[in-house]
């Protein structure tokens, strides 16, 4: 649905199933860090530059707010996925300097 529709509700609710299926099962936390990955690959397609995540802060607001709870209620996991990890903290550049504040502040 993300992919459709860029709504940064997608995002906040996926950081809430974050936060209450880290300390699931392996299999429910491997399938949110599989959704996680997935839904980030749309964000970095959808807001590649500063430029674009100027003109959506919300998206990147909660991008970031995700990628916060998954590094404070699954460390490891995410540690475990390189690639989303990587991403995730190369985006973080143009990301800082994004002129809403409360976006800045979650980066």
């Amino acid at each position: 649905a993300y992919k459709r529709k860029r709504f940064p509700s997608w995002l906040y609710l996926l950081s809430i199933l974050v936060v209450e299926l880290a300390q699931a099962s392996l299999k429910a936390r491997e399938i949110i860090f599989q959704t996680v990955s997935a839904i980030s690959q749309e964000f970095f397609i959808a807001l590649p530059s500063q430029e674009a995540m100027n003109e959506n802060p919300d998206n990147v607001e909660d991008f970031y707010r995700m990628i916060t709870r998954c590094v404070s209620s699954a460390p490891v996991a995410l540690i475990s996925h390189k690639p989303l990890l990587s991403s995730s903290l190369r985006a973080s550049i143009p990301a800082v300097r994004i002129n809403e504040r409360n976006a800045q502040r979650t980066v």
